[in-house]
């Protein structure tokens, strides 16, 4: 249970960093891509972010299913804005 609670504290908490560095819902024009593979672990995470995002924050969210070196790939080049998980050896 606790490490439940601390998941969502550190997903609120880093989507409130996230909307906290971005100008603002209206200044953003494009959809913000979300990176996210489906792990059982990233998925909750991930979805909890976008409705954040998009209910609380008023953005535009899609979200791209990819493999990880994709996505690391995709993020480098700006195809994607953001990804919430990693996996370190």
């Amino acid at each position: 249970m606790k490490k439940i609670i601390s998941t969502v504290i550190l997903v609120v908490a880093c989507s409130l960093f996230v909307g906290g560095t971005m100008a603002g819902a209206e200044n953003y024009s494009q959809p913000i891509k979300i990176g996210w593979t489906a792990w059982s672990s990233t998925e909750a995470n991930t979805k909890l972010v976008r409705a954040i995002l998009e209910d609380v924050m008023g953005y535009d969210v899609e979200l791209v299913m990819a493999d990880v070196g994709i996505q690391y790939q995709g993020v480098a080049n700006g195809d994607i804005d953001f990804m919430l998980m990693c996996w370190c050896p």
